[in-house]
């Protein structure tokens, strides 16, 4: 069984290449902080009214970590699509690791989900910056089935609706 740094040399010729960030970055109004904050404040009081302490500590931690990441910009991450695969960061995946690809498009940009066929390996999830969508669809169809009806996880949309 390969890991996805072994057989580099199988990779073939750069099909497709661009860079992106791996999450969008939502601007947030001062509107946003104060409903975030009454949020809280509303959940933290209810998990004392409860005696749910470690619910109060967990929430407490939760908002210190957001606050003190609010500004963190993500790094830009290079992806090359190639003949044998797909190399994110330097990290090689064979397309035979992939079960198919969709490709998510918002108001403000563009993502490409591509997805493992094992549950232990992390799904690809860039966006597409200002490569050319069709050109990406159409390359990377060639190698994997492209999942039309596949649509974000719950989670991935609670988030974006959240602006997390």
């Amino acid at each position: 069984m390969e890991t996805p740094q072994q057989n580099k040399e199988n990779a073939g010729d750069v099909l497709l290449q661009w860079t992106g960030k791996p999450y969008a970055v939502h601007e947030r109004t001062k509107d946003w902080y104060v409903k975030a904050g009454v949020v809280t404040v509303l959940v933290g009081v209810y998990a004392v009214l409860t005696a749910s302490w470690t619910f109060a500590i967990v929430i407490l931690l939760a908002a210190g970590v957001f606050y003190l990441l609010r500004d963190h910009e993500p790094r830009e991450q290079t992806i090359e699509i190639l003949r044998g695969g797909i190399r994110l960061q330097g990290v090689f995946r064979h397309w035979k690791s992939f079960k198919g690809f969709f490709l998510k498009i918002t108001p403000n940009h563009t993502e490409l989900h591509v997805l493992p066929i094992s549950w232990r390996e992390y799904p690809i999830m860039l966006h597409t910056g200002n490569a050319d969508v069709r050109e990406i669809r159409r390359i990377v169809s060639e190698h994997i089935p492209q999942l039309s009806d596949r649509e974000e996880s719950l989670l991935d949309s609670f988030i974006r609706f959240c602006k997390l």
